[in-house]
């Protein structure tokens, strides 16, 4: 082998630092700059997600409240008579509110389903139609929160503008844990 000139020395060093710092970029600095992106981008996505939570975290004591507010509507505290019978004097409560006549209520039995327990009412009422979607609005709003399963409405046969209805009402309401 011949020895190399001092113009080839330069041209292969000029070679070999270049491909040297061609590897360098391609290989070693592109993947730790992949690397450093991704990393960022999990920061940042980390960033929003505490920004978030601590905005939940904030309202925690506000939604806990309403939580209770609504947990403490939903909580049966007596035995399931008793409620019934709760149920059923609330009922004539708001009818004699608004001086609807209820000349039926048949309590049914209650039904337990998982966690909670179905109180069911049917309710027959004699009345004009807006004394009785006005009674129907009060059983189903604040405070008194009944679901209206069923509903029928039939003329009375008293032959005025007097509307007999059927009512089917429900609450549901979970028992204490024992």
């Amino acid at each position: 082998m011949r020895t190399l000139t001092k113009r080839e020395n330069q041209i292969l060093s000029a070679c070999v630092v270049l491909l040297v710092v061609y590897i360098g970029y391609n290989f070693i600095y592109k993947s730790f700059q992949q690397k450093f992106d991704t990393f960022e981008e999990r920061v940042e996505a980390q960033k929003l997600r505490l920004i978030k939570n601590q905005k939940l975290l904030s309202k925690q004591k506000i939604l806990d409240a309403q939580y209770e507010q609504l947990a403490q509507r939903l909580r049966q505290e007596r035995s399931d008579e008793q409620e019934m019978t709760l149920i059923l004097s609330e009922i004539e409560s708001v009818a004699n509110q608004i001086g609807m006549r209820v000349t039926d209520m048949k309590p049914q039995r209650v039904r337990k389903v998982d966690f909670y327990n179905q109180f069911t009412i049917n309710l027959t009422t004699d009345g004009q139609l807006p004394a009785i979607l006005n009674f129907i609005y009060l059983l189903e709003t604040k405070p008194h929160h009944f679901d209206i399963m069923e509903m029928r409405l039939e003329r009375s046969s008293s032959g005025s503008n007097q509307l007999r209805s059927l009512l089917t009402l429900s609450r549901i309401l979970v028992p204490k844990a024992p």
